[in-house]
């Protein structure tokens, strides 16, 4: 596009009077030519809501049930309901056993007593009295299950039994943002969420979109090492003699009592156990 005279259309073929400023092309344009521009940007948007249009489709359609997450949740749930089937009708019938087995071999007896009685026939009062006493006996403790009450706490399940795989930075590809800054050491780590640096004697937290997000100062000397406790949930930072841990949502920055006449150069962990290099 060629340069325009003052009150000229910016448009080189075009003889016609500028009527506005184009903050598209940064020039001043006659009305049609500004009208044509103004065109051309919307005719622009309309594949862009064809494209949200398809992908909302995508989301609301039947396909979006077939996700892999979600069959895997389903399949999660299916599972559960089996383990508490399993454990109510194991608890079902230690309770029934628990009345029903020992007067079941009473009641045996006691009608053994009663046929033999009768055969011989030679009954008195007593073990007439014995026997229905007992009958009696038993019958209060079938009474007395049938009325038991339970001590039950209710069943919760911790919300992060399922977590949602964050998969922020994979995968790999070509760099599209670059983050500059100054620090004393190379030693990064991330938690899936954030990534967490050292810049300008600052601890940094880092998002996606490479905006740090959270600062805490940092004066303890060069680091040496970073690593992320899944069991913690805090991350573990080594320095030559000290070792600390920070805590994503608050930013408290602890040091560990861990004592050693070494130093200290790299480390890493595992569900249980923290492990450092001298």
């Amino acid at each position: 596009m060629a340069s325009s005279t003052k009150g000229t259309c910016a448009i080189a073929t075009c003889k016609r009077s500028s009527f506005a400023l184009c903050h598209c092309c940064q020039g001043h344009l006659c009305i049609n030519h500004l009208k044509e521009h103004s065109d051309l940007l919307n005719s622009r948007l309309i594949p862009l809501a064809d494209e949200i249009n398809s992908l909302l489709q995508r989301i609301q359609s039947d396909s979006s049930n077939e996700s892999s997450c979600l069959k895997d949740l389903e399949k999660w749930r299916r599972e559960a309901h089996q383990t508490v089937d399993r454990f109510y009708e194991t608890k079902r019938k230690q309770l029934i056993n628990e009345i029903g087995k020992d007067k079941k071999v009473e009641l045996n007896l006691l009608r053994n007593k009663i046929d033999e009685l009768i055969q011989e026939q030679d009954a008195t009062q007593d073990q007439i009295d014995l026997i229905t006493e007992d009958i009696h006996s038993i019958q209060r403790a079938i009474d007395e299950f049938q009325n038991l009450s339970l001590t039950i706490r209710p069943f919760t399940i911790d919300d992060n039994v399922i977590l949602l795989k964050s998969n922020i930075f994979l995968p790999l590809g070509t760099a599209s943002r670059i983050m500059c800054y100054t620090a004393k050491s190379s030693a990064m780590v991330s938690n899936g969420k954030y990534v967490l640096i050292e810049n300008k004697s600052n601890l940094c937290l880092v998002n996606d979109r490479l905006t740090v997000t959270k600062t805490i100062p940092w004066t303890f000397g060069d680091i040496w090492g970073m690593c992320w406790s899944s069991t913690l949930a805090q991350f573990i930072i080594v320095t030559q003699k000290k070792l600390f841990i920070l805590d994503e949502e608050t930013m408290t920055l602890t040091q560990c009592e861990i004592s050693s006449d070494k130093n200290w150069y790299r480390g890493t962990c595992s569900n249980t156990t923290l492990f450092l290099s001298t």
